[in-house]
């Protein structure tokens, strides 16, 4: 399948998502919560599946998903590098969750998952600029 056809796909998905939101956000009670939960199932994750195929697609064509390539290396550096981090981000979060309890989870996992994919690519790019001279 063509990456048109994954995003075109992806976007008609988004698309309807965001109807189903927008319809069911109307509705009262577990019907308009279940709406927006499918709706923001069928938002996001069509979405990331077709920035990860893009990516991996791109990865092969460049040759950058060997073993023996520098991108790769890299991200092999980066992701073990990161992990002490993760750890360390994570128990901050439960704390921060432990301490202000309440409508508040969603924004600290958000915060979280975008902390986590900072220090990831943080340390990716510092990891390929060393292996690079």
């Amino acid at each position: 399948m063509s990456i048109a056809k994954v995003w075109t796909i992806a976007l008609l998905c988004a698309l309807v998502g965001v109807g189903l939101g927008v319809v069911l956000g109307e509705a009262v009670g577990v019907a308009r919560h279940a709406g927006q939960l499918a709706g923001l199932m069928l938002l996001v994750a069509p979405i990331g599946l077709a920035v990860n195929i893009t990516a991996r697609r791109r990865r092969k064509r460049r040759r950058q998903d060997r073993p023996d390539s520098v991108e790769y290396q890299a991200a092999v550096s980066a992701r073990s590098s990161a992990f002490g981090d993760a750890l360390l981000l994570a128990a901050l979060a439960m704390l921060a969750l432990t301490v202000a309890p309440g409508p508040l989870p969603m924004l600290w996992s958000l915060l979280l998952l975008a902390a986590l994919l900072t220090v990831f690519w943080i340390r990716y790019v510092i990891a390929l600029r060393q292996m690079r001279g």
